[in-house]
């Protein structure tokens, strides 16, 4: 990937947002700006979030339009469209997952090692999206499609020290795409 073209420090007033995991209002702000009316928007692991034309997650409490796994989300035909943007914030390690009505569901703590899950979302984001906003340290690898076009390093003030918004934009297609 090549180096970052941006990288923005939020220090402060930003605080958890409405609901747990919800994202700080700061964050909620950046990423409605940035997606704009640019449509469609799929947002994954989307818990009590209402941003994204499709909302995935399978807490059965959440907001999402598919209250599935994410991974099968993406294994399904509906998934397989053009995506403008696609939005991930998993659950940041296993217990929070558990504790936000995910038992056994994805954390990013479980991108280290799980070369299937990584895969499956790498697979798709090659295939179907031109821009990707990711919340979280932990991401899978995208590949050399993406390029990191701006970082946001967000201190929340909870037991997240630091939250890191990352936002990827695409510089090529996969040969796979033109067969």
């Amino acid at each position: 990937m090549s180096a970052v073209n941006q990288a923005e420090i939020i220090f402060g007033s930003v605080r958890a947002g409405q609901y747990p995991g919800a994202f700080p209002p700061q964050v909620e702000k950046i990423i409605t700006k940035l997606i704009g009316a640019d449509r469609p928007v799929l947002h994954l692991f989307s818990g009590g979030s209402e941003i994204g034309d499709v909302r995935v997650d399978i807490n059965p409490n959440s907001n999402a339009t598919h209250k599935v796994d994410a991974f099968e989300f993406l294994k399904s035909a509906e998934s397989r469209r053009p995506w403008k943007w696609v939005i991930g914030d998993p659950d940041y390690c296993d217990e929070q997952a558990k504790r936000m009505g995910r038992p056994g569901g994805f954390s990013s703590q479980q991108f280290a090692g799980n070369v299937e899950k990584e895969n499956i979302i790498s697979d798709f984001m090659a295939k179907w999206t031109d821009n990707i906003l990711w919340l979280d340290r932990r991401m899978p690898r995208f590949n050399k499609v993406f390029a990191r076009k701006k970082v946001w390093l967000i201190r929340t003030w909870g037991w997240h020290n630091v939250r890191v918004l990352q936002w990827l934009s695409r510089v090529a297609r996969p040969l796979e795409v033109f067969a």
